[in-house]
């Protein structure tokens, strides 16, 4: 069932805050050297879009 257009601003409002936070975090770690090997990445990635199906 879909959401009323005013529950899905907010929804997608808190989405991209998360998303945001999300992305400053990682790059304050990479500006402070703590990233992860790219193959320990894509499989971080890979994990997640099974998890939730895509």
């Amino acid at each position: 069932m879909a959401l009323p257009a005013k529950e899905q601003k907010v929804f997608y409002q808190k989405k991209e805050a998360e998303l945001l936070r999300k992305l400053d975090k990682g790059i304050d770690d990479m500006e402070q050297g703590r990233i992860l090997p790219l193959r320990d990445s894509m499989d971080r990635i890979k994990e997640k879009l099974k998890k939730h199906e895509v």
